[in-house]
């Protein structure tokens, strides 16, 4: 098995000069570039009908219950800018469904969710995933 001691030999740019570095080393990079890939995931949650994170969330901070059908997600690492893209889906108590995210910013997003006659839900349970740089 490796270990954190355990020496790997790395081609510095390809320019034939050799460098070394500790296995415990390549974990530090790895996890630093994983949430800048574009088009991975950078937030996603599953909301209750009581507007309670339900488990398997990540880089969700709180969910705000403002009013009936009205919800808005924190994130706990902001994007970088307000360009991003959420996308939402869950049942309501009705087929037809629909979620609007609005009030986009670095930090959270507003969903609200309503039925085909335009009247909010009062218990959605939702699934939402945010895509995006940060």
């Amino acid at each position: 098995a490796i270990v954190d001691a355990d020496l790997f030999i790395i081609d510095d740019g390809a320019g034939g000069t050799n460098r070394k570095t500790a296995a415990s080393r390549i974990v530090t990079y790895v996890g630093a570039n994983t949430d800048t890939r574009s088009g991975s995931a950078k937030g996603y949650c599953q909301i209750a009908a009581a507007g309670t994170l339900v488990a398997n969330s990540y880089n969700v901070a709180s969910i705000t219950d403002s009013a009936t059908g009205d919800r808005t997600i924190v994130w706990d690492t902001d994007f970088g800018n307000a360009n991003y893209t959420a996308v939402s889906c869950g049942t309501g108590g009705n087929l037809r469904t629909n979620y609007e995210h609005s009030s986009f910013a670095t930090g959270s997003v507003r969903l609200r969710a309503y039925d085909e006659a335009g009247s909010a839900l009062a218990d959605m349970e939702s699934s939402t995933v945010g895509h995006g740089d940060q």
